[in-house]
């Protein structure tokens, strides 16, 4: 596999909340992309938070791939809680691939793009008020 990871704070923005990171474990590969809501105060405190914990949490065993990232997620949603009382908040986008199988997990409106033979699929689907 390939991959290649970057973020960019666009034009408007004063400062890039996002955060990523990658982790290969013995079975396989997690990959995990946050984006700070800018709309909210310590938006990049919230991203960075939510990577290192679900990284972290991928180096212990688990068995049931799509359970343990849904329970990672969940997991990371207290840890950013417990990181600033104040209000905060990211979207999350987490893959974990391996043996050919990937699971997927995400909250808010970044999304997973499956790009193969030359084409883009969208395959999350946006978790707004706007989507719904």
């Amino acid at each position: 596999m390939i991959f290649t990871s970057t973020t960019n704070i666009g034009h408007t923005r004063k400062e890039n909340q996002d955060f990523l990171g990658d982790l290969e474990t013995k079975n396989g590969h997690v990959f995990v992309v946050c984006d700070g809501l800018s709309g909210l105060p310590n938006g990049m405190l919230a991203s960075k938070t939510a990577v290192n914990f679900i990284l972290d949490n991928f180096s212990l065993p688990f068995n049931n791939p799509l359970e343990y990232l849904q329970l990672s997620l969940e997991m990371a949603h207290t840890a950013i809680k417990d990181a600033d009382p104040s209000l905060l908040g990211t979207t999350v986008v987490a893959i974990y691939y391996e043996a050919g199988s990937i699971f997927a997990a995400w909250c808010g409106d970044s999304r997973i793009y499956h790009f193969r033979d030359h084409s883009i699929v969208w395959m999350s689907r946006d978790h707004t008020v706007l989507h719904d």
